[in-house]
């Protein structure tokens, strides 16, 4: 099966990059003016890894260090799944839930040309998150509604539309907001 999207049309082409020698004070606060939870980590053109929110809490915060002290190439992920900007867009969706990651750098002939989110996906194909979270670890998932994914006819109204299963029926998010 495939998306009618490459990659190239989904991804992020100028991602928010920093330097091996940048703190993690100095990352998280591009971070925050960015409105981003990742930044890819560059030098000379070569992708050298990737630092994300959980790193900052996983590997300083959490351990007690020093922010303005600690550089980004001290604990950012070394080893990064990359896609081409080429790639089906399912094709990378199915890499990203296999390495258990929701980003993933896109390389052009080992030349960073964009990034690719969870978020660039949900965006242009919602219908898509079921393939996505397939990995992701959910708590408490006994006791949340179990959802149906994708669209169907609402058991209630008949509206063909996006449904969510509510007890034993499927209905509109109108139907279920009543």
């Amino acid at each position: 099966m495939k998306s009618e999207y490459k990659v190239a049309d989904v991804m992020t082409v100028k991602p928010v990059i920093v330097g091996p020698e940048t703190t993690i004070e100095q990352a998280a606060i591009k971070m925050q003016i960015q409105k981003i939870g990742s930044l890819l980590v560059e030098e000379n053109k070569n992708l050298l890894g990737i630092i994300t929110e959980k790193d900052l809490v996983d590997k300083v915060l959490a351990k007690s260090l020093n922010p303005k002290i600690i550089k980004v190439n001290q604990i950012m992920t070394k080893v990064v799944h990359t896609v081409s900007p080429n790639e089906d867009l399912l094709v990378a969706i199915r890499k990203m839930a296999k390495a258990n990651v929701k980003r993933l750098p896109v390389l052009d002939k080992n030349k960073l040309v964009g990034f690719l989110t969870s978020k660039d996906v949900l965006a242009i194909q919602p219908e898509l998150f079921e393939i996505m979270t397939e990995r992701f670890h959910l708590r408490e998932t006994e006791r949340k509604p179990h959802i149906a994914r994708g669209e169907g006819a609402c058991e209630k109204c008949g509206a063909i539309t996006l449904v969510r299963k509510k007890g034993n029926e499927c209905l509109c998010y109108e139907c279920i907001n009543e």
